[in-house]
């Protein structure tokens, strides 16, 4: 089932696109996996995403973390999906084990490493692949140990932010212990687990067979390469039911603009290559809800082409408060400002003197989170 935010946001990136040029995917990078379905579309994503991946070392994902994993852009406090704690990026990083949350983060492999042997080096990328390497408690880490991601209805650890860990209440899943995100970020490690089942699609039944696991082997078939049918029913139920977020894309441009492994995620890019893959009865559309509109307020901007200065004039006749959001070229998130709407209008004023001369999308959202409007910027 497809959610109405899932739909606004492809609304929004054809609607930047056909508007501006503003472009988050570098242009072509899916063209081999035009008209593809199944695994073959699985194997073309896999070629495209490993052509130009570069190794990070382990001591570079802490690096990283300072670009793809703060709250905000240019932001010292690290975005922790599995507590709620108040980290500063690099500062708060620890090794080794803990006695409580909140101690010092770590880094988290999605897909725990010890699935293929804990091996480190040039034939196994996905030690330090980013796109399932995420900042974490240390404490919730150890909790979550080497178990796969499922639903808990019974848990015996709960996190600060509510994760849980515990026996796997999913029907048919495996008998054993599973880590639970809260609802927020499902989403968010589904399509992390989808990715590896294409990017490392020729080495998932080679990593069940040779390094066995009681937890592995209930996810992995041993031949195949793929996941087991309750985990791919499970996944895309999570991802359909938490559908792409802006964290998630400002997380995918981050990683293949300003880290060295240059690559991205190509279930964040178009989630609807799910299910063109993999088959579930979770990808039927036939519940599908009503697409609100994306034109509820009016976007002036004036003068645009604009120098030093833009006035940004909004006319709303039922909305009382919403986001002005800036983006670049890049698709990074570079201004954000809550406007209170007075009479049905109101208008703001932005400095463009950090500005580099190019193309930008000014867009409104409302208090929902909805995209209301958008346009092209010009700045000279």
């Amino acid at each position: 089932m497809k959610s109405i935010i899932k739909i606004q946001f492809a609304l929004l990136v054809m609607l930047l696109i056909a508007i501006s040029g503003f472009c988050q995917i570098p242009s072509g990078y899916y063209d081999n996996a035009a008209g593809k379905t199944g695994d073959a579309l699985r194997a073309a994503l896999r070629d495209i995403i490993k052509t130009g991946q570069v190794k990070l070392s382990y001591a570079n994902v802490y690096t990283s973390f300072k670009t793809t994993d703060v709250t905000i852009s240019g932001g010292t406090t690290v975005w922790d999906m599995y507590s709620n704690c108040n980290y500063t990026v690099i500062t708060g990083q620890c090794t080794g084990g803990t006695s409580a949350e909140c101690k010092g983060y770590a880094r988290e492999h999605c897909m725990p490493n010890s699935w293929w042997g804990g091996i480190d080096d040039a034939n196994h990328p996905q030690y330090t692949d980013l796109n399932h390497l995420f900042p974490a408690d240390q404490y919730v880490n150890q909790e979550k140990s080497n178990h796969p991601i499922g639903q808990v209805t019974n848990p015996t650890y709960t996190s600060i932010n509510g994760s849980k860990v515990g026996p796997c209440s999913w029907t048919g899943g495996t008998t054993g212990v599973v880590f639970e995100p809260i609802d927020e970020y499902k989403g968010d490690f589904a399509r992390a687990w989808l990715y590896l089942a294409t990017r490392y699609m020729d080495s998932l039944s080679h990593w069940v067979t040779s390094y066995p696991s009681s937890e592995s082997s209930e996810v992995i078939n041993s031949t195949g390469n793929n996941y087991k049918q309750w985990f791919i029913d499970m996944l895309i139920k999570w991802s359909n039911e938490d559908p792409v977020s802006q964290k998630e894309i400002d997380r995918n441009n981050n990683i293949y603009y300003h880290t060295t492994q240059h690559n991205r995620n190509p279930f964040i890019d178009h989630p609807e290559y799910i299910c063109e893959i993999w088959s579930s009865s979770y990808c039927t559309t036939t519940s599908v809800p009503e697409i609100k509109t994306i034109s509820q307020n009016q976007l002036i901007l004036y003068p645009n082409p604009a120098i030093g200065k833009v006035t940004c004039s909004i006319t709303s006749s039922s909305e009382t408060e919403s986001n002005l959001e800036v983006y670049n070229y890049l698709g990074q998130n570079i201004c954000k400002r809550k406007l209170e709407l007075q009479n049905g209008s109101n208008s703001t004023e932005l400095d463009l003197s950090n500005f580099q001369k190019g193309l930008y999308c000014v867009i409104v959202r409302n208090a929902n989170g909805e995209i209301s409007d958008s346009k092209q910027l010009v700045v000279e």
